[in-house]
Protein backbone atom coordinates (compact mmCIF):
# COMPACT_ATOMS: atom_id res chain seq x y z
CA UNK A 1 0.00 0.00 0.00
CA UNK A 2 1.23 3.76 -0.52
CA UNK A 3 2.87 5.78 1.94
CA UNK A 4 0.35 8.31 3.49
CA UNK A 5 1.80 11.81 3.21
CA UNK A 6 2.96 11.94 6.42
CA UNK A 7 5.16 8.71 6.94
CA UNK A 8 5.79 7.23 10.35
CA UNK A 9 8.33 8.11 12.46
CA UNK A 10 10.30 4.75 12.14
CA UNK A 11 9.96 5.36 8.31
CA UNK A 12 11.70 9.23 8.54
CA UNK A 13 14.54 7.47 10.34
CA UNK A 14 14.99 5.00 7.96
CA UNK A 15 15.04 7.19 4.29
CA UNK A 16 18.18 8.16 6.61
CA UNK A 17 19.53 4.83 5.48
CA UNK A 18 18.00 4.32 2.65
CA UNK A 19 20.52 5.58 0.66
CA UNK A 20 23.16 3.18 -1.95
CA UNK A 21 23.86 0.36 -1.15
CA UNK A 22 27.61 0.05 -2.15
CA UNK A 23 29.84 2.31 -3.96
CA UNK A 24 30.90 1.53 -7.06
CA UNK A 25 29.22 -1.24 -7.91
CA UNK A 26 27.83 -1.16 -11.32
CA UNK A 27 24.59 -3.48 -10.49
CA UNK A 28 23.32 -1.22 -7.62
CA UNK A 29 22.38 1.97 -6.83
CA UNK A 30 25.19 4.76 -6.77
CA UNK A 31 26.20 7.44 -4.56
CA UNK A 32 23.80 10.37 -5.41
CA UNK A 33 21.22 8.41 -6.22
CA UNK A 34 17.92 10.50 -5.05
CA UNK A 35 15.28 7.83 -2.86
CA UNK A 36 11.82 8.90 -1.85
CA UNK A 37 9.50 6.30 0.41
CA UNK A 38 6.80 4.32 -1.39
CA UNK A 39 5.17 2.01 1.24
CA UNK A 40 5.65 -0.38 4.09
CA UNK A 41 4.93 -3.73 5.04
CA UNK A 42 5.75 -4.90 8.37
CA UNK A 43 9.42 -4.10 9.38
CA UNK A 44 10.28 -3.59 5.31
CA UNK A 45 10.12 0.08 4.10
CA UNK A 46 10.10 0.43 -0.07
CA UNK A 47 11.84 2.65 -1.61
CA UNK A 48 11.56 4.41 -5.23
CA UNK A 49 15.20 5.04 -6.63
CA UNK A 50 14.13 7.96 -8.73
CA UNK A 51 17.44 8.48 -10.31
CA UNK A 52 17.26 5.06 -12.00
CA UNK A 53 13.88 4.33 -11.79
CA UNK A 54 13.34 1.31 -9.74
CA UNK A 55 12.61 0.41 -6.25
CA UNK A 56 13.88 -1.37 -3.45
CA UNK A 57 13.09 -2.56 -0.18
CA UNK A 58 14.87 -2.37 3.12
CA UNK A 59 14.55 -3.84 7.09
CA UNK A 60 17.21 -2.95 9.91
CA UNK A 61 17.14 -5.44 12.68
CA UNK A 62 17.03 -4.35 16.19
CA UNK A 63 21.09 -4.01 16.66
CA UNK A 64 21.37 -2.11 13.25
CA UNK A 65 21.89 -4.30 10.14
CA UNK A 66 20.54 -3.81 7.11
CA UNK A 67 18.92 -6.16 4.21
CA UNK A 68 18.27 -4.61 1.13
CA UNK A 69 16.29 -6.37 -1.65
CA UNK A 70 15.92 -5.03 -5.29
CA UNK A 71 16.52 -4.79 -9.32
CA UNK A 72 20.57 -4.65 -10.25
CA UNK A 73 21.02 -1.72 -12.19
CA UNK A 74 20.09 -3.23 -15.43
CA UNK A 75 17.34 -4.89 -14.57
CA UNK A 76 18.64 -8.31 -15.45
CA UNK A 77 18.96 -10.12 -12.04
CA UNK A 78 17.20 -9.18 -8.24
CA UNK A 79 19.96 -8.61 -5.56
CA UNK A 80 19.85 -8.92 -1.88
CA UNK A 81 22.78 -6.99 -0.01
CA UNK A 82 23.35 -6.85 3.77
CA UNK A 83 25.10 -4.55 5.72
CA UNK A 84 26.34 -5.37 8.70
CA UNK A 85 27.81 -2.73 11.61
CA UNK A 86 31.62 -3.53 11.99
CA UNK A 87 33.21 -3.14 15.53
CA UNK A 88 35.00 0.04 15.83
CA UNK A 89 38.14 -1.67 16.69
CA UNK A 90 38.10 -4.16 13.87
CA UNK A 91 36.87 -1.22 11.03
CA UNK A 92 40.39 -0.77 9.95
CA UNK A 93 41.68 -4.40 9.55
CA UNK A 94 41.22 -6.32 6.31
CA UNK A 95 38.10 -8.43 5.77
CA UNK A 96 36.50 -11.25 3.55
CA UNK A 97 32.92 -11.46 3.84
CA UNK A 98 30.40 -14.22 2.72
CA UNK A 99 26.44 -13.52 1.95
CA UNK A 100 24.55 -16.94 2.14
CA UNK A 101 20.68 -16.87 1.96
CA UNK A 102 18.76 -20.25 1.18
CA UNK A 103 21.94 -22.04 0.61
CA UNK A 104 23.35 -20.06 -1.97
CA UNK A 105 26.73 -18.17 -0.87
CA UNK A 106 28.42 -15.57 -2.46
CA UNK A 107 32.50 -15.05 -0.97
CA UNK A 108 34.25 -11.70 -1.91
CA UNK A 109 35.77 -8.07 -0.96
CA UNK A 110 34.39 -5.70 1.46
CA UNK A 111 32.40 -2.84 0.11
CA UNK A 112 31.95 0.25 2.14
CA UNK A 113 28.84 1.74 2.52
CA UNK A 114 28.43 5.50 0.93
CA UNK A 115 25.79 6.73 3.67
CA UNK A 116 26.22 8.48 6.56
CA UNK A 117 28.43 6.84 9.46
CA UNK A 118 29.61 4.14 6.48
CA UNK A 119 32.66 3.40 8.72
CA UNK A 120 31.07 1.29 10.37
CA UNK A 121 29.37 -0.88 7.62
CA UNK A 122 30.58 -3.88 5.67
CA UNK A 123 28.41 -5.41 3.18
CA UNK A 124 28.20 -7.96 0.28
CA UNK A 125 25.27 -8.63 -1.94
CA UNK A 126 24.05 -12.19 -4.00
CA UNK A 127 22.39 -12.06 -7.18
CA UNK A 128 19.50 -14.22 -8.63
CA UNK A 129 17.48 -14.53 -11.48
CA UNK A 130 14.33 -13.13 -9.90
CA UNK A 131 13.24 -12.42 -6.53
CA UNK A 132 11.70 -15.94 -5.98
CA UNK A 133 14.75 -16.81 -3.69
CA UNK A 134 14.80 -13.93 -1.57
CA UNK A 135 11.05 -13.90 -1.18
CA UNK A 136 11.05 -17.64 -0.15
CA UNK A 137 13.88 -17.85 2.46
CA UNK A 138 13.74 -17.11 6.34
CA UNK A 139 16.84 -15.33 6.84
CA UNK A 140 20.25 -14.22 5.56
CA UNK A 141 23.58 -14.86 7.23
CA UNK A 142 26.57 -12.48 6.22
CA UNK A 143 29.73 -13.62 7.85
CA UNK A 144 32.87 -11.13 7.82
CA UNK A 145 36.11 -12.61 8.76
CA UNK A 146 39.06 -10.92 9.85
CA UNK A 147 42.41 -12.00 11.00
CA UNK A 148 41.79 -14.33 14.17
CA UNK A 149 38.11 -13.04 14.53
CA UNK A 150 35.08 -13.39 12.66
CA UNK A 151 31.45 -11.64 13.09
CA UNK A 152 28.39 -13.58 11.76
CA UNK A 153 25.14 -11.31 11.49
CA UNK A 154 22.00 -13.15 10.63
CA UNK A 155 18.75 -11.05 9.77
CA UNK A 156 15.26 -12.66 9.63
CA UNK A 157 14.13 -12.22 5.78
CA UNK A 158 10.06 -12.47 7.57
CA UNK A 159 7.90 -10.40 5.78
CA UNK A 160 9.66 -9.75 2.48
CA UNK A 161 7.72 -12.01 0.69
CA UNK A 162 5.03 -9.14 1.23
CA UNK A 163 7.31 -6.27 0.94
CA UNK A 164 8.73 -8.06 -2.43
CA UNK A 165 5.24 -8.04 -3.67
CA UNK A 166 5.02 -4.58 -2.72
CA UNK A 167 8.82 -3.55 -4.47
CA UNK A 168 7.01 -5.11 -7.55
CA UNK A 169 4.34 -2.79 -7.58
CA UNK A 170 6.76 0.06 -6.71
CA UNK A 171 8.89 -0.94 -9.89
CA UNK A 172 5.64 -1.55 -12.16
CA UNK A 173 4.51 2.24 -11.15
CA UNK A 174 7.58 3.48 -12.43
Amino acid sequence: MPISRQLPAVASALIALALPALAADPHLPAEGDVFMPFGHSGAWYVFTDTTRATCLTEKVDATGNVVQIGLTKDNEHAYLAVYAVVPEDLRKEREELTVTVAGQSHTGKISRWQRHNADAYSGGYILSDSFDLFAKAADVTEVIAFPGEEIEVKISLDGSANAIEMTKDCIAAQ
